[in-house]
């Protein structure tokens, strides 16, 4: 369970960077469980964002750390990234893109599957 003084502040948002000070652990520890999928997060472009909620609810195995990293402490000072307006746009607009790219690939492969089999019905 997180503490009072490490837990995220609600609907923050955090770069991995910000995520691994916060909690203490290192910025690789933050990617590998992103990679994984037991630390979600929602990509803008290359960049992925945290929502404090996960962060919070993100318990990071901390037993196996390494010496050279066991005098690491959570950080309550890392601030949540800032996002004007604008960028949230942008990321609601980046994220209706991917849909779109999404669905446009799977529509071309469906339309590649029924001219092959048109053209299979044509010999």
């Amino acid at each position: 369970m997180c503490d009072s003084e490490t837990s995220p502040t609600v609907g923050g948002i955090y770069t991995m960077a910000e995520a691994a000070r916060l909690k203490g652990v290192s910025y690789h520890t933050v990617s590998r469980s992103v990679r994984r999928g037991k630390l979600p997060v929602q990509r803008i472009g290359r960049m992925a964002m945290i929502a404090a909620e996960d962060l919070g609810a993100w318990q990071p195995m901390v037993e196996r750390r390494t010496s050279r990293h066991r005098n690491r402490v959570p950080d309550p000072s890392a601030m949540p990234a800032l996002m004007d307006p604008i960028a949230g746009e942008w990321a609601e607009m980046v994220g209706r893109m991917s849909a779109l790219e999404e669905t446009v690939a799977a529509l071309t492969s469906e339309v590649a599957k029924l001219r092959a089999a048109r053209a299979q019905d044509a010999q």
